[in-house]
């Protein structure tokens, strides 16, 4: 069974950023402030009921779960790629939500790994069809060719079995998907040491803890060893709080919707100060609200940054597979 030692080796890996920061500092009396305020009435249960997400608790919701994380990632651009469904519009992540759902609907076989090894563009295209191509889609593309061929060859075509493979832990479940499928893999060698991340990979039993309430498929004990996620939405609301800060020549970069490379300090900085911001507001709400998760704190974040306010500043614009 592959390792992996969940949020205790996210931040050990990283300490090496975090103790020489440059670029971005992370305000621990903003912190501090913050969260003394912060009441278990402000921490919303999850919420998955939403009529762009496929409705089953069976295997087919396991697989489509974790296929939506496979390509979701880089849903910015100008216009944003947006898809119609059900009468309603969406963008982000539930666009993709929707765009999957809406081809299960179709009787697209989604969720079988022989299908994805042999799709098409035009099958792909036709499936995330919206206002506009979505950005990185041909790498989308080889991401699900490369994911049915390993479904296929290990597990028997599905996702499911990658669950049951993960007899109930989280982190072995994102161990099984970093070790088996490579875009998974959100780690990166800098200086000589290995960085790790795995944004996708920890939302997907996430994701499945939450649909299905802990229960059945969502039973994973130790769902309190991920971290939050380090994408480009939550160090977004995060500035917003004054959490993080940046220097003036990131602050610049990001303003101007200038775009970081993957992997360049910066971006590097900002990755590794939200997981750890997160961290210590995790440990910190728990003084009020007991129990509460890193992705407990995570939900909370992404929520707030839903209420949009007036002179608020963008995300930093990354091209990338991993958020």
């Amino acid at each position: 069974m592959p390792g992996f030692g969940g949020k205790v080796e996210i931040v050990e890996s990283l300490k090496p950023v975090l103790n020489s920061l440059e670029f971005v500092e992370i305000d621990s009396g903003t912190i501090e402030s913050f969260c003394s305020r912060v009441e278990p009435r402000h921490i919303p249960a999850p919420d998955w009921e939403s009529p762009c997400v496929y409705p089953g608790l069976d295997e087919t919701g396991i697989d489509y779960f974790i296929l939506m994380n496979c390509i979701n990632f880089c849903y910015w651009g100008t216009p944003k790629w947006t898809i119609e469904f059900g009468g309603n519009f969406y963008d982000g992540a539930f666009a993709m939500f929707a765009a999957l759902n809406r081809a299960l609907q179709a009787g697209v076989p989604l969720c079988d790994g022989r299908f994805l090894a042999t799709l098409s563009q035009t099958r792909l295209r036709r499936i995330l069809e919206g206002n506009v191509e979505i950005p990185l889609f041909m790498q989308r593309l080889n991401i699900l060719r490369e994911t049915g061929r390993v479904l296929v060859d290990e597990f028997e075509g599905h996702f499911f079995n990658v669950v049951a493979q993960a007899g109930g832990s989280a982190t072995k479940l994102v161990g099984l998907l970093v070790d088996r499928f490579a875009s998974f893999d959100d780690s990166v060698n800098w200086e000589g040491r290995r960085l790790v991340f795995h944004k996708r990979a920890q939302l997907a039993p996430a994701m499945i803890h939450e649909r299905w309430k802990g229960q059945g498929a969502g039973a994973f004990s130790d769902i309190s060893e991920l971290t939050v996620s380090a994408d480009y939405k939550i160090p977004q609301v995060l500035r917003r709080l004054g959490i993080l800060r940046y220097s003036p020549a990131l602050e610049a970069l990001v303003d101007e919707h200038r775009i970081i490379p993957a992997n360049s300090r910066e971006e590097i900085e900002i990755r590794a100060a939200t997981i750890m911001a997160g961290e210590m507001m995790r440990e910190l709400i728990a003084e009020n609200v007991p129990g509460i998760t890193s992705q407990g704190v995570d939900r909370f974040i992404w929520l707030i940054g839903q209420t949009k306010i007036a002179g608020e500043k963008p995300y930093h614009r990354t091209l990338t597979t991993m958020y």
